[in-house]
Parts: structure tokens; sequence; C-alpha cells
């Protein structure tokens, strides 16, 4: 039985534009260490994680997993949250993130912690620790702010592209906008 590489959901609809972003992002994921997506809500920073996420499967040959941090209102249960992806089962006399720091530094794999900005503190405690103790763990974080740390790359997410007021539109001008597409 093969082991799931991942645990990226299959989108219902397809991703239009964006393909400069991707590139880049894919390059920038590949060479460093702690990527964080940022832009204004709604601005498409979750679904272009987990695309390119998923064109980055095949480079991490302990997959990619996504941790979606919306429902947490405690910093402190980003371990937890973390550790349920991998289904690790919490120890009573240890910490759940010495759990996770021992079981993540032996592998080689992207983590993609999604909606991160309610969460500044405790994201930023977790990629520290796991960044220090696990050196061929990634991570892309998605929030409306950076994390704020050393050797953190942010990327703004621009808002996709859409006609400006006083243009002239024909079906052609339209479809050529990653919006309106």
């Amino acid at each position: 039985i093969s082991t799931p590489r991942h645990n990226l959901s299959h989108q219902l609809t397809s991703f239009i534009g964006r393909e400069q972003e991707i590139a880049q992002l894919k390059e920038l994921v590949a060479t460093n260490r702690l990527v964080t997506l940022t832009g204004a809500g709604g601005a498409g920073k979750t679904r272009l994680a987990i695309d390119v996420a998923s064109r980055l499967v095949d480079a991490f040959p302990d997959g990619v997993w996504l941790v979606d941090l919306v429902a947490l209102s405690d910093p402190r249960l980003v371990p937890q949250a973390v550790a349920q992806v991998f289904a690790l089962n919490e120890q009573p006399t240890r910490p759940v993130i010495q759990t996770l720091s021992d079981y993540l530094a032996s592998k080689k794999l992207l983590l993609v912690l999604d909606n991160a900005e309610h969460l500044l503190e405790g994201c930023v405690q977790f990629v520290d620790l796991i960044l220090r103790h696990s050196p061929d763990v990634a991570i892309l974080a998605t929030s409306r702010e950076r994390l704020g740390m050393a050797g953190e790359l942010t990327y703004r997410v621009p808002s996709l592209t859409v006609p400006a007021r006083n243009e002239v539109l024909t079906p052609a001008i339209v479809s050529d906008y990653e919006g309106v597409r």
C-alpha cells in the first residue's frame, strides 16, 4: 500500500491566470525555507498556495501537507493542528511540539500553513522551532501580514487583473483579464 504524499484537496474549478506568480513561487519555495504569501482577504492566497504546492509534490519525497488554521482561535494550538495532519498521537509525558519536532527532523517535506494572520505568535514559535530542527522542511504560509521572522521571504499576492472603468470592452478584450476569466 502506498502512503499518500499530500493532503491537498482537488479543486472543483480550474485555476485561471497567475502563471507568472506560480513560476516565481515554485522557484522561491525551492530555494527558501520560509515563504509567506501576503495580501488582502480574498486576494487568492490560499488558492495560489495550494496550486503551487500541488506542483511541488514531486520535489519533496515526504510530500506536501496543508494545515488550515482558520478554525483555530488559540495560538498555542498550532502544533496540535499540525500534529493532526500527520496523525501523530499525543504522548502524555511530552509536549506535542517535541513529538512533532522529532517526527519532522528527518523529513523532506513542504508544510503549507494557511490563514496564519490571527495566530502569528503561535505560528512564529512553531516555525522557528521546526526550521531550526528540521533542515529539509520548507514552509509556505498564507497570511494577511508577514510572520516577521529572520529568513522569511514575503511574497505579496497581487489582485487579479481587471479592465479599467473607462476601457471599451469587447469579448476578446475582456477575456484577456484574469479577474474576468
